[in-house]
């Protein structure tokens, strides 16, 4: 008689509570039945002060493996041995499991071992209650032990009373585990840039230990007066091992070892396209290891080393004069060099790629005549120290490309970008080797979202290379081509790649030149296996592509 009500219950609730009941045998077969025949939509399972066999607990519990249980609650149950074989199976096999409360059991010791078995195994649970179950001060080494490997539990509750005779060792081995996980979830949390001011407990440790995994932080930034050269081995290293990290500010007295540790880290490091160092009191030596490990890096493009006491511009001077370095900026203000910095400038106005560079300044008439030299220099580079200063935004439109000399590096710097999302180009003066040249160099640009294509005809060969784009193309979701004219080869290249595309999500064509009525049919068939666009927008077709009016 409770089967099918039940089964009608079980298959519509998500929660599902029994609180201040007797339940028989009989009883926990009608609930273990309907779970297993309809309540695989189960997501929380309460059991509070519930009198019931332990043999009937124990089945009634394993039936729940036939769920997707995210919260377990077992409250003043009488759970022993038993019964908590059936949780550790479901730590072992459930893959949906998050939280879990026992409290005022009577597990004890022996259920505390059982469960560390099965915490052993377990990948998903974040949450852990445990009140009142009678184990005794043992439990602490048995779950740390279980939690050594354990990446996801963050909160484990357990009274004050029931810590006091553990041992300090274990227990202060398990708070270390449970902040490690919360530091690397909280940072697996956070986008783009990240910064630390003063480390919590166990700090830095935990911090570089969640930045070694992270692949949504991209720009790091310390300020820690306290920071010291062991941390900075540990951030070091961590930027080293993620290769997503492209942007790290440190601002702390380290000395000429903290130098030291970055250079180390920005010699081996081919991803790291920005290294700023504020009144870390590199000093000399400091910044001569810099220099010297930049020229094991090719791809750091910005470089800042101010307020750090250095004196001695002659490696920057050999950097300067490396036109094989990338660096596309270097600043060395407020650091006592300014009797020195005649150097810097002729080595700049020697250089035959733009280098963006600070120097510090006082009012006599040598640095006056400096601030002349060097803005003559940025008047000859205007348009190309524009183009690097758009491209650490997050929207690009130019309607001239960058000179000839500088186009290589150019779209080296498109695909090493962290910031821009938006790219808008008019493509009537492009060659088809530059327009090919430039869509393979998006490709690489990962955080590009959206493309506009804007006023120019697409030869054959421009077309083709649009439609390789389109068809391997997995970052862009949005592209408009507004006013472009493609021949018939073309279109039917065009249609051919967005029946393979999997990534647009938006496709507009406005002044669509050449789209005649046959090849719109051939677009709107190649549609149709198009499983991923979902926004279509045609803006004034040009006239041959307008249908003949409908008979009325």
């Amino acid at each position: 008689k409770m089967e099918r009500p039940l089964q009608m219950i079980l298959s519509r609730q998500a929660n599902i509570g029994f609180s201040q009941l007797v339940l028989s045998s009989v009883d926990v077969d009608a609930i273990a039945n309907a779970i297993l025949t309809c309540g695989s939509s189960i997501q929380s399972m309460r059991l509070d002060n519930v009198r019931i066999d332990e043999a009937d607990l124990n089945r009634l519990l394993r039936a729940l493996l036939h769920t997707h249980l995210n919260t377990l609650e077992v409250m003043s149950c009488g759970m022993g041995v038993l019964a908590m074989g059936a949780v550790a199976t479901l730590l072992r096999e459930s893959k949906t499991l998050v939280h879990i409360t026992l409290s005022n059991n009577a597990f004890g010791d022996a259920g505390m071992e059982v469960l560390a078995e099965g915490l052993g195994h377990n990948k998903t649970l974040s949450s852990l209650r445990l009140v009142g179950n009678g184990q005794g001060p043992e439990w602490v080494a048995s779950l740390c032990a279980a939690l050594a490997d354990h990446r996801a539990l963050q909160c484990l509750l357990v009274p004050a009373e029931e810590r006091a005779g553990a041992d300090p060792d274990a227990l202060s081995a398990l708070d270390e585990i449970l902040e490690l996980n919360v530091a690397r979830h909280a940072i697996a949390r956070m986008k783009g840039m990240i910064m630390f001011s003063r480390p919590f407990k166990r700090g830095w440790a935990l911090i570089a230990d969640a930045l070694s995994t992270t692949r949504t932080v991209t720009d790091v930034r310390i300020s820690d007066s306290a920071f010291t050269v062991e941390w900075a081995r540990l951030i070091a290293a961590a930027v080293l091992a993620n290769d997503n990290i492209h942007s790290l500010s440190v601002t702390a007295r380290l000395g000429p070892a903290g130098a030291s540790v970055f250079a180390d880290m920005l010699a081996g490091n081919p991803a790291l396209a920005s290294f700023s160092a504020h009144g870390c009191e590199f000093g000399d030596a400091g910044a001569a290891m810099i220099c010297t490990a930049l020229k094991r890096n090719t791809n750091l493009a910005q470089l800042s080393l101010t307020s750090n006491g250095i004196t001695d511009v002659t490696p920057f001077v050999s950097v300067i004069d490396t036109d094989a370095l990338q660096l596309t900026t270097l600043n060395l203000a407020a650091n006592p060099i300014a009797g020195s910095c005649a150097r810097l400038v002729d080595a700049l106005e020697r250089r035959r790629r733009p280098l963006q560079l600070t120097i510090p300044y006082d009012s006599t008439p040598e640095s006056y005549a400096l601030c002349a030299r060097m803005a003559q220099y940025s008047m000859q580079f205007k348009s190309i120290f524009e183009m690097q200063k758009v491209l650490q935004s997050t929207s690009l439109s130019f309607d001239v490309l960058p000179p000839e000399s500088e186009w290589t590096a150019f779209l080296r710097d498109i695909t090493r970008t962290t910031t821009l999302t938006h790219i808008a180009f008019r493509c009537a003066r492009w060659s088809s080797d530059q327009f090919r040249a430039f869509l393979n160099a998006l490709q690489q640009c990962k955080p590009v979202r959206e493309l506009k294509v804007i006023e120019g005809h697409l030869s054959a060969e421009k077309a083709i290379s649009l439609s390789q784009f389109v068809t391997t193309n997995k970052i862009v979701t949005t592209l408009e081509l507004i006013e472009v004219s493609m021949c018939e080869t073309g279109w039917r290249a065009f249609a051919a790649a967005l029946a393979r595309n999997t990534a647009l999500l938006s496709l507009t064509l406005q002044f669509a030149k050449g789209l005649t009525g046959e090849l719109a049919v051939e677009l709107a068939t190649a549609l149709k296996t198009n499983s991923t666009l979902t926004k279509l927008a045609i803006g004034q077709p040009s006239p041959i592509a307008t249908p003949a009016p409908a008979p009325a």
